[in-house]
């Protein structure tokens, strides 16, 4: 195996051991905690650790080191972020609520405006019915009019020719 595989970036290192890459370089800049340095490595311009470091961060068990003294800081921290999820599942389930009335409320809008657009076609219809009456009588009258306008024409007997009076005769024009 090659020793260069046994190197690997700070970035990976952290990644592996379950922390930042900042935590890591935060413990290879400490000067008084400096056992990091001994597993450095300078490649090609950039620092890699040894995968063997791993153990300072990880005991022998592989679980990461958790510092004693924020553990309850941590809890603290835990029941704070709990308390505010409550809260705020609180809020969101009135939020619901109040988005439920108002979809409810929409809907009896709309069922109540539909109603009301029927009603208005229907009432429509029936004055498209009258206006048509209203038109066919208009029509009808337009042609009684137009009837009693015309000059009448005499119309002849069945007997036969109309008779001229004896003046008539007699003035002829």
């Amino acid at each position: 195996m090659n020793p260069q595989d046994d190197y690997i970036s700070i970035a990976e290192f952290a990644r592996m051991a379950g922390i930042s890459p900042a935590a890591v370089y935060k413990r290879v800049n400490n000067k008084v905690d400096n056992q990091l340095l001994t597993h450095i490595k300078i490649v090609d311009g950039k620092k890699r650790i040894n995968k063997g470091a791993l153990e300072l961060f990880n005991g022998p068990g592989s679980q990461p080191v958790i510092n004693q003294s924020s553990q309850p800081v941590d809890n603290q921290l835990l029941t704070i972020l709990q308390e505010n999820m409550d809260v705020l599942k609180g809020e969101l389930e009135v939020k619901n609520k109040q988005l439920n009335d108002q979809a409810e409320q929409s809907n009896r809008q709309l069922e109540i405006k539909d109603k009301q657009i029927e009603q208005l076609s229907k009432a429509n219809d029936r004055l498209n019915d009258r206006l048509q009456e209203a038109n066919q009588l208009n029509h009808q009258n337009q042609i009684l009019l137009d009837q009693q306008k015309q000059p009448k024409q005499i119309e002849e007997h069945p007997s036969g020719p109309v008779k001229k009076s004896f003046w008539s005769k007699l003035f002829r024009k």
